[in-house]
């Protein structure tokens, strides 16, 4: 690990690459080790006043391997996190990069078929990214969220509980009170598959004639502090090996999420499974599904939860999804 120096830590991020195959060609290093303190105070004429600090450090690396007909393929890491000791090793984060890299030379689509989806913690982390939106109030009292109407009931497998948790202790999200100085507190949204709650801030609170949960982030907006599903008992390679024939997906590019519907579909890599094993590397398919049916058909939590963020994801199996390609 080296301190928090561009530098010397961009040269540890390049040798690290480097080390990992013959087959690197160079890595992009986009602010290697970003670090940052930031003090909020927060008064009002009501008489409230709040003052408060965090830190924040932050380390992404991506390396590009040359494939077929000039082709390149990339893999990336990213971490934040509260605390300098709180980093990964910074080379084992180049050689890890530089390792998916190389994965995927010589990826190719498949036909078009549904089948099992098992997504990697960086896919599913950005899926809860996009579903939150959802379980806020402005949009349920607005309905505008595929959510409205379904507070009490199920609505996931009972494998899922999906926490939003701001006094999480060294999270990235952490602190003590929310944009409008409400303490924060840590929310079930989904416990063990039923909707438990939405989330409110003031201004949406008084609307629904609740109080805030505490995720008021300034103006009428509502977001979260540290959102993950809780981890389940399943290794990743235990989850993998349930998979007769599907596709495991590892990074996603264009297309989006419908918030209002919860409609899913983005174009994406990742490997083709045959008999629990990654049999090659795949690309140019997209993959589509409702959020609703997805959470519903997850039948496999794993338990590799890290969050190398404000959000987090453990490895998800999906019982069916659309792989669309060739």
């Amino acid at each position: 690990m080296c301190l928090p120096n561009h530098a010397a830590c961009a040269t540890e991020f390049s040798v690290g690459s480097r080390r990992a195959d013959s087959k690197y060609f160079r890595a992009r290093l986009l602010l290697p080790a970003a670090y940052s303190t930031v003090p909020t105070a927060l008064a009002n004429s009501d008489g409230l006043v709040r003052a408060w600090s965090g830190t924040s450090i932050s380390a992404y690396v991506q390396p590009l391997a040359d494939d077929a007909d000039g082709k390149q393929q990339s893999g990336s890491y990213h971490v934040s996190r509260r605390r300098l000791a709180g980093l990964p090793d910074l080379e084992w984060m180049a050689r890890e990069a530089a390792r998916r890299a190389v994965a995927r030379i010589g990826a190719r689509p498949v036909p078009t078929a549904r089948v099992p989806v098992v997504m990697h913690p960086d896919v599913a982390q950005s899926w809860l990214d996009d579903m939150y939106e959802a379980f806020t109030a402005e949009a349920i009292i607005k309905r505008e969220s595929w959510l409205t109407g379904k507070l009490d009931t199920v609505i996931a497998s009972p494998l899922v509980t999906l926490v939003d948790d701001g006094r999480l202790e060294a999270g990235v999200g952490t602190s003590r009170w929310d944009g409008e100085g409400v303490p924060t507190r840590r929310n079930l949204l989904i416990e063990r598959g039923r909707l438990a709650m939405i989330e409110h801030n003031c201004y949406w609170a008084r609307r629904a004639g609740v109080r805030s949960t505490g995720n008021g982030a300034g103006g009428s907006s509502i977001g979260y502090h540290n959102l993950f599903i809780e981890p389940g008992s399943e290794s990743p390679e235990a989850i993998l090996a349930r998979v007769e024939r599907g596709f495991y997906m590892d990074d996603q590019g264009a297309y989006g999420f419908n918030p209002v519907t919860g409609d899913y579909s983005f174009q994406a890599q990742g490997f083709w499974i045959e008999k629990g094993v990654k049999a090659f590397p795949v690309d140019g398919v997209t993959v589509a599904g409702r959020s609703l049916d997805m959470l519903r058909d997850i039948e496999a939590v794993g338990n590799d939860l890290r969050l190398e963020g404000s959000v987090g994801c453990p490895t998800l199996l999906i019982a069916e999804m659309t792989v669309s390609g060739s």
